[in-house]
């Protein structure tokens, strides 16, 4: 299934909305490389009300306990980019976006990160997948990249990944608070907070890319300036 950016297409992972889909089922996954279909075999890593995630779980627990507990490892910090993309289609009922950001450690040994989520406004989207991007601005499944991440000691890594929930949209007029949270080897969470601002135009312009994938039965990314 490619992705529109623009004049850009972006080749990204189908999605199923099969009531059996599970989380770590395996699926297909369609990659267009220089007009050849190749197929690929890819575990589905998003939750759903009937499978939750569980990396989302353990994070809310040890945020929620984080005065008695000290769960937040303040020697690391977390850079997001000014934009988050946010992706229209015509067959999710959800929501999907994109965020880039890196993850930075004062570590004197290296650190490890078993998973992340998103909470944006009133709801959460969850870890999918990783993507890279080319040299012509093609965003493209990073298959090779996967948990756990390995950060170096006094070092950072740049990251690239898809977040999404299958059944609510969460994306609406207002001003959404979002946060990135990271969970870490050591069972501490380091987060990020940021604002995407949802005015009269951004929803016109995502209402209209909406309409766009629907009529093009291909879904749209819209990489949306945050406040972080």
């Amino acid at each position: 299934m490619g992705i529109s950016a623009v004049d850009k297409l972006i080749n990204i992972e189908k999605i199923s909305l099969s009531p059996s889909l599970k989380l770590g089922d395996k699926k297909e996954v369609n990659v267009n490389v220089s007009g050849n279909l190749v197929i690929n075999q890819a575990y589905m890593g998003t939750a759903s009300e009937v499978y939750p995630d569980i990396v989302a779980q353990q994070t809310q627990q040890l945020q929620s306990s984080n005065n008695q507990g000290g769960n937040t490892d303040d020697n690391l910090s977390i850079t997001i980019s000014p934009f988050m993309g946010v992706v229209k289609s015509p067959t999710l009922p959800g929501t999907r976006i994109h965020l880039e950001f890196t993850v930075s450690s004062k570590h004197d040994y290296p650190q490890v990160i078993k998973g992340m989520n998103v909470k944006l406004g009133n709801g959460q989207v969850h870890f999918k997948l990783f993507f890279n991007v080319d040299q012509n601005g093609m965003r493209q499944p990073d298959l090779n990249t996967r948990f756990p991440i390995v950060v170096a000691a006094r070092g950072t890594s740049r990251l690239a990944a898809e977040f999404e929930n299958l059944e609510t949209p969460i994306i609406h007029k207002g001003n959404l608070n979002g946060e990135l949270v990271v969970l870490t080897g050591e069972e501490k969470v380091v987060s990020k907070m940021f604002v995407f601002e949802v005015n009269q135009a951004m929803e016109n312009t995502l209402n209209h890319l909406q309409d766009l994938a629907n009529k093009n039965k291909s879904p749209i990314v819209f990489d949306a300036m945050i406040k972080s």
